[in-house]
């Protein structure tokens, strides 16, 4: 609906934090004020004019959250390493 208004495309910036809950919180999601919570806030900018246009603010009990990221690898690190190459010597034989 944003972008239909005339700021498409959206870019978002997310921030994710672990922190303690608040009291209002521990009761809200029905956890223990020692169980540490997920704070994920996402922010929609406009292409338009590059203002945020709208926020979204989430906040997920530690023991039901599960972050998962698959790392690649860049161009400029070469496998196998070369033993006068900048990572060194090899560290797994060639298959």
């Amino acid at each position: 609906m944003i972008e239909a208004l005339g700021h498409g495309p959206l870019e978002w910036l997310e921030r994710r934090r672990v922190r303690m809950p608040s009291s209002d919180e521990t009761k809200l999601l029905l956890i223990p004020a020692d169980l540490p919570v997920w704070e994920i806030v996402r922010i929609a900018y406009s292409a338009k004019d590059e203002k945020a246009v709208d926020v979204t603010q989430v906040i997920i009990p530690g023991d039901r959250m599960e972050e998962v990221s698959r790392l690649q690898r860049d161009d400029s690190a070469r496998w196998p390493h070369t033993s006068d190459g900048p990572d060194g010597p090899r560290v797994a034989p060639l298959e």
